[in-house]
């Protein structure tokens, strides 16, 4: 966190927020010509179980 205020992240979560964010736009420009992917209903998968 000692770069945030230089970067405008004010959270952890801000942070990992704006990393997904480029990560997704170079998937898509990869992948889907630039374009943004599909809505997904299914959704991430989530880990086992808690039982």
């Amino acid at each position: 966190m000692p770069t945030s205020r230089l970067e405008g992240h004010r959270s952890l979560f801000g942070l990992l927020a704006r990393a997904m964010e480029v990560e997704a736009a170079r998937l898509e420009e990869k992948y889907n010509d630039g374009e943004p992917f599909p809505a997904d209903d299914i959704g991430i998968p989530r880990g086992r179980p808690l039982t």
